[in-house]
């Protein structure tokens, strides 16, 4: 990891070099503090220019090195960036600002390619890192408020050193970066606007969702943290807290305090617009924090694109400056409320809102606006209002086939039961299946081949019309374990008349403290997802108790047991969220 990162800032540097102007050096302290407030008007005033009449290419200066002083909340240190600044073309010019601020593992030549691209057309650009990273002092703070003083110091400095229109700051910002953008929205008026990539906006629910470890992903981040940054040790305690449900309370104020999701309502205050982009298989930040964000979310202006690929992966190409749907948003974002230019990316200037998502089997993308997200007085939220959930009552197998998923209720009484194990024949494929489907690759099994040992499978009827799922799903279960401690994953497939099953989207559920043989209801999140399954085809839902994703709670062999009822209140059941 630390040799990607490595490459990749050296591709980054790479390609400055070949189009820098100029460089000079330079270290100083933060200046004085001044609060501008933010306002909703694009640009100077208010007044649209079109796109046309903004064609000034600008020479630039670079300054390699900049030390900024930061006070911090608690603990004093400096922090490193760099900045590009436009050459005037006009006596007395400003220009509007971007402030970038890096991701986990990397640092501030991060987004080198995209600061000459700002550059080049006007902007100020300065990226940090922040403390913690790079040559960065301090330790990981990740998103305390250490980090907001810190960026408050970074504008401090900014304002003082450079002939910035204090009323245009925006900032951006890449996972770690895109929470601090979330976050700087929150606690500095400066900041105009604000654009988080595949950003944190919960961390409770990003580290602990359904009482559940995120193995890989948590892994990955300490062992990087670990290896290319000075972590706080908090972040260590924290990660062993979710792997053996300990400390919860702790981790719950922990998480809190550095999550964008708790300071909303200083956003919504401002009125400062949010542009929030992410992967519809980020399986650390998932799709369904990035809407209820959206949602929290009362400002005029917010859009919210959720494209295929896992954390990092769909705006990676916009990193080294290639074309790339998130960044080409981002551009025209930024013109937009930094220099009043009209790029289309805001269809109505008193009021817009504005959900994507790219399609897992076509590749396409699907738009949802004012005209169809749901609306409540003035704010408008997911889902839309075409969006109707449809719930699948599940029925007991038999000795050779898989359950059934009905339209109708559960008519009688019965059981289904299954072991724990690893090798059921399903799996969300950890990082591997996200990246081959942003590819266009879907990921098959077949429905023959589960183990029906380790999992329980329900199927439909075929559809005689294309089923189009928009959002979350939700199972509905009855069980019982054999051992207090378990976990279940629960899998959606689309499946075609052979028994293919093409990998939809999952579900899952950690059980710490159960008492064994007790029936539990358990309602069980399935994570948002746009794919449409064919006419022919049918839906199936598939149980087990392992993916490599999650940790398991113990390694101690269990059974689950299903109950199916013929009352309401003791249905087996899944409601998928359908596009009319």
């Amino acid at each position: 990891m630390k040799r990607f990162a490595l490459l990749l800032s050296a591709l980054c540097m790479i390609f400055f070099l070949s189009c820098m102007d100029a460089t000079e050096t330079e270290t100083t302290d933060s200046g004085s503090s001044a609060t501008v407030k933010s306002t909703t008007l694009p640009g100077v005033d208010g007044t649209l220019k079109s796109a046309s009449s903004s064609t000034t290419t600008y020479e630039y200066t670079y300054t390699e090195c900049v030390y900024i002083e930061s006070r911090g909340d608690e603990e004093p240190a400096t922090i490193a960036g760099n900045i590009l600044i436009p050459k005037a073309v006009t006596e007395g010019e400003t220009f509007p600002a971007i402030i970038f601020a890096n991701s986990w593992a990397l640092e501030e030549h991060e987004y080198l390619a995209q600061a000459i691209h700002f550059a080049k057309k006007g902007y100020i650009v300065l990226s940090y890192s922040s403390r913690g990273w790079g040559v960065s002092g301090g330790q990981v703070a990740l998103g305390s408020p250490e980090d907001w003083a810190d960026f408050s110091a970074v504008v401090d400095w900014l304002i003082a050193n450079s002939p910035v229109d204090e009323s245009n700051i925006g900032v951006c910002g890449i996972s770690l970066g895109g929470g601090t953008a979330l976050n700087a929205a929150a606690h500095d008026e400066r900041v105009k606007t604000a654009v988080g990539i595949s950003a944190w906006t919960d961390l409770e629910t990003h580290m602990w969702s359904e009482e559940t470890p995120k193995l890989v992903w948590g892994s990955l981040l300490v062992i990087t943290g670990t290896i290319l940054a000075r972590l706080d040790p908090d972040i260590y305690s924290i990660y062993y807290a979710t792997l053996s449900n300990s400390n919860i309370s702790w981790l719950k104020e922990w998480c809190g305090i550095r999550s964008p999701l708790t300071f909303v309502e200083n956003i919504n205050e401002r009125d400062c617009p949010i542009y929030i982009a992410n992967g519809m298989e980020d399986y650390l930040f998932t799709p369904d924090t990035v809407l209820n964000f959206f949602n929290a979310l009362t400002v005029s202006h917010k859009r919210a694109d959720l494209s295929l690929g896992t954390h990092f992966t769909p705006e990676a190409t916009g990193i080294l400056g290639l074309p790339n749907y998130v960044f080409n948003n981002v551009d025209m974002w930024f013109d937009y409320w930094l220099k009043g230019i009209d790029t289309g990316i805001i269809s109505d200037q008193e009021r817009s809102a504005v959900v994507t998502m790219q399609l897992k089997n076509s590749l396409n993308r699907v738009e949802f606006d004012t005209a169809s997200l749901k609306k409540s007085d003035t704010e408008y939220s997911w889902p839309p209002n075409n969006v109707e959930e449809q719930t699948f009552y599940c029925a007991e197998r038999t000795l050779f086939t898989n359950g059934k998923l009905k339209t109708s209720m559960n008519t009688k009484t019965s059981t289904d039961s299954m072991y724990s194990g690893l090798l059921s024949g399903s799996t969300a494929g950890a990082v591997i299946f996200p990246i081959l489907e942003q590819l266009g690759v879907g990921v098959t099994t077949s429905m023959l081949l589960l183990n029906r040992l380790e999992s329980v499978a329900w199927e439909s009827s075929a559809f005689s019309t294309d089923k189009k799922i928009r959002g979350a799903s939700e199972a509905k279960l009855r069980l019982s374990l054999s051992y207090k401690k378990g976990q279940i994953i629960i899998y959606l497939y689309d499946v075609d008349k052979w028994g293919t099953a093409t990998y939809i989207t999952h579900g899952f559920h950690t059980f710490w403290d159960a008492t064994p043989g007790e029936v539990m209801d358990v309602t069980v999140p399935i994570t948002t997802t746009a794919y449409d399954i064919p006419a022919g085809h049918h839906l199936a839902m598939v149980i087990d108790t392992s993916d490599p994703l999650y940790s398991k709670p113990s390694l101690r062999p269990f059974n689950i047991k299903y109950y199916y009822g013929k009352t309401a209140d003791t249905q087996v059941m899944l409601t998928v969220p359908f596009e009319n």
